[in-house]
């Protein structure tokens, strides 16, 4: 293939970093859910005037998504 032998080192290795990309995606959906459900709950410039649903559900469902994503991490 390319000069590489798929060892259990090799894919620890690839693990490893696989896993650690994943845990940071994860805490950014963590902050962003977290900084979203507070713009709508503090009213930041006004956003709960811009959205065509309900803020509040958006609110809810924001808090359950990080709350989620907190779970799985």
């Amino acid at each position: 293939m390319d000069g590489v032998k798929d060892t259990p080192v090799a894919r620890k290795t690839k693990t490893n970093w696989i896993e650690y990309v994943l845990v940071v995606l994860v805490v950014e959906k963590i902050i962003q859910h977290t900084v979203v459900t507070l713009a709508f709950y503090l009213n930041w410039k006004d956003i709960r005037s811009t959205v065509a649903i309900s803020p509040d559900l958006l609110m809810v469902s924001g808090a359950v998504v990080a709350i989620l994503f907190a779970l799985s991490l």
